[in-house]
């Protein structure tokens, strides 16, 4: 079976008879078409996924990178407020 020189398989029949070959040969040409159609959406899932999926991936990298930035920030604003007023140990600590 074969559409748009593109093999989709072979159909191993006995021998038909004239009458029943374009019959035969009409079937052969629906079943390419759905195999292909087929192959088509298979594709399309494929892609839509991988889409997803780096949809996904983005979102993610963006949250952590919020996330690292904030912390970032607080580590900043901990380190200056410990530069200005250094802290002191007690003995109720010890």
């Amino acid at each position: 079976m074969e559409l748009d020189r593109e093999r989709y398989g072979y159909l191993i029949l006995p021998e038909v008879p004239e009458s029943r070959a374009a019959i035969v040969n009409s079937y052969c040409r629906t079943i390419t078409k759905v195999l292909r159609f087929e192959q088509g959406l298979l594709q399309k899932q494929k892609l839509l996924l991988m889409e997803e999926r780096a949809t996904i991936a983005r979102e993610l990298h963006d949250s952590l990178a919020q996330t690292l930035s904030y912390l970032k920030i607080q580590t900043s604003l901990l380190q200056r407020q410990l530069k200005q007023s250094p802290v002191t140990t007690s003995k109720a600590w010890k």
